[in-house]
């Protein structure tokens, strides 16, 4: 009997990684497929790699890996995240498969921190990060192993602050003293780009445009992911990844260091609300190229909400 149990759990997990593979078919209709247990890389390893990841089996070899993350949550504590794979390697599957989550523990009675830890399927613990309850100044996080003693640091993420339209981050002709802005310049007045000519609403290369000063335009916010652990002030060094969007969450861009094009892209695509809490919950689909660590962005996407929902400023 326990032979045919053994066996019978073999049998599974082998079915189960080959429905994570670009060839899956699925079948299973009893709720959304999970993947197989996603393993932690060591600290070592992930130390040496040019563009590391927390897992080997969520990789992006090539094409583009898309996420869909669901906020969950009752209310009565902080929200968690299910993350769902819905492409891998520029291939759409025919069901989203579950591959993990951010859930939440409760915090101790004289706590200042929430504990966010990453769960894979089997829902073992694979790093975690505390959250501090203040919501006032700058709001840093470490991405570490979950373990009670010596914790790997993978990522430091960091609330960076907000940017106002025309100022963005790599962008050019978009700050004083660059070209086209100076008076002498081919977009002086009388030349085409001036104030009310073809450069307004939505152009760049002009002053006061796109934006002029009585248009009201969304704020953008900043965050900052660094490699290792980085100290909480004094943040020093160019980021490796930097996320740039609505000050409310509702979209956002991801820039790699030495990449002139965003290497992800986050948009909400739904957020209904629980007629019993009156809740609503977000779901959000990010799409994710080759090089860039999906748990990562899960997890750093968890950090952008929630620091929405608490009102970071």
């Amino acid at each position: 009997m326990l032979l045919k149990l053994i066996a019978l759990f073999v049998a599974t997990e082998a079915a189960r990684i080959a429905e994570f593979t670009d060839e899956a078919e699925f079948t299973d209709e009893a709720g959304p497929p999970q993947g197989p247990v996603l393993q932690l890389v060591p600290g070592g390893e992930f130390e040496s790699m040019k563009h590391p990841v927390l897992s080997h089996q969520l990789k992006v070899e090539s094409g583009n890996l898309v996420l869909e993350i669901q906020e969950t949550g009752s209310g009565l504590k902080a929200n968690g995240y299910d993350v769902f794979l819905v492409q891998k390697n520029g291939k759409a599957l025919k069901k989203h498969l579950q591959v993990g989550k951010l859930a939440v523990k409760a915090p101790g009675l004289f706590s200042t921190r929430t504990k966010y830890v990453f769960q894979s399927t089997n829902k073992k613990n694979l790093v975690r990060m505390y959250l501090p309850f203040a919501s006032v100044g700058r709001r840093t996080v470490h991405v570490t192993s979950d373990v009670s003693k010596n914790p790997y640091a993978y990522y430091t993420f960091s609330f960076a602050g907000r940017n106002y339209p025309n100022q963005h981050y790599g962008q050019p002709n978009q700050h004083y003293g660059q070209p086209n802005q100076r008076y002498g310049q081919p977009n002086q007045f009388g030349q085409p780009n001036q104030f009310g000519q073809p450069n307004q609403f939505g152009q760049p290369n002009q002053f006061g445009q796109p934006n002029q000063f009585h248009v009201q335009q969304a704020r953008e916010e900043i965050y900052q992911v660094f490699k290792g652990k980085t100290k909480s002030f004094g943040l020093t060094g160019v980021p490796y990844i930097q996320a740039k969007g609505h000050f409310m969450g509702f979209a956002f861009k991801f820039w790699m260091e030495g990449r002139d094009t965003p290497v992800a892209n986050m948009e909400m695509i739904d957020a209904k609300m629980n007629k019993f809490t009156g809740l609503k919950k977000q779901r959000y689909r990010v799409t994710i190229e080759a090089g860039v660590d999906p748990i990562m962005i899960s997890m750093l996407i968890g950090f952008i909400d929630t620091c929405n929902d608490r009102g970071v400023r």
